[in-house]
Order: structure tokens, then sequence, then C-alpha cells
């Protein structure tokens, strides 16, 4: 009985660890944002190609794992509160100038050199605010440079629900 309960602790542990690894990659996409944002004009280098797969690939991680693993969209929607902060959009939505800009600087000589990600930024966003409940997305909309962000790229719709 003692050893029963010591594994459920155990995997309940390391749950909440798998999970809140997911939650830092998300945190850790401002540090990408703010480089992508400041160099999104800039000519496509080895150093930017980098940061636009990772950033790209980590938000369609994300969004692949809110979408699909069902234990993953319910500790979301458990812990959105707890870890939401008004800024938060601010840190990690890539602004639609910028990713328009990026996806220019991706082609080079009718050759496009980026991740496929990048392309369908927009679309993930989409599909990312099907899964968000009415509370989570009114407070996206509750704060204005979050909502102009998601309402400029498409992610939600122009009118407050």
């Amino acid at each position: 009985m003692k050893s029963a309960i010591m594994i459920i602790s155990f995997l309940t542990i390391m749950t909440g660890c798998k999970y809140q690894e997911q939650f830092d990659v998300l945190k850790s996409l401002s540090e990408d944002r703010e480089y992508l944002e400041n160099n999104s004009d800039k000519i496509l280098t080895k150093e930017k190609q980098i940061v636009i797969e990772r950033y790209f690939s980590n938000v369609k991680d994300l969004t692949h794992r809110l979408v699909s693993d069902s234990r993953f969209s319910r500790y979301f929607h458990k812990r959105f509160f707890r870890y939401f902060e008004t800024q938060m959009c601010n840190d990690f939505v890539l602004d639609k100038e910028s990713w328009t800009n990026v996806l220019k600087t991706c082609e080079v000589d009718s050759f496009y050199l980026c991740a496929e990600e990048v392309k369908h930024y927009q679309a993930m966003g989409k599909l990312v605010s099907e899964y968000l409940t009415k509370l989570e997305e009114k407070n996206f909309r509750a704060e204005e440079g979050c909502r102009t962000k998601l309402v400029d790229l498409g992610v939600l719709n122009e009118k407050n629900n």
C-alpha cells in the first residue's frame, strides 16, 4: 500500500514536471520573439535562421500539444490563470508586421530558406484560439496590446465576446 502511494505520488510529480517544461518553453519564446521583432526586416543570416526555426518550432510544438494531447490541454486550462500575466501575450506572440517581414526575408532568390512553420504561424494561432475557453479569451482581450496583436493576426475576431 505504501509503495502504491509512492508510485502514484511520483507519477503525479513527473506529470506536473512534464507539463511545467512546456510552460517554460512558452516563457522562453520571449527572447526569440524580441530578437525577431528587432531583426525582422534585416537580411537572413545563419543566426536569424536558427532563431526563426527555434521560435516557430516551439510555437508549432505547443500548438500540437494543446490540440492533440487531452491531458496537456486539461493541464493548460487548469493552470492558465496561475501563469497568465497581462504582458504574457506581448512576451511570446510575434506581431503581424514582424511575421510578414520574417516571411519576406526567408525568400532569397526565389528560394524559401526557413522552416515551414513560419508560413503556418497565423493558422496555428487560429487553431489555438479554438481551444481557448471564453474566460481565457476574455483575458487575452482585456489587455489592449495583446488584443491588437491577436486581432491583427486574425487569431481573435474584431468583436468582443
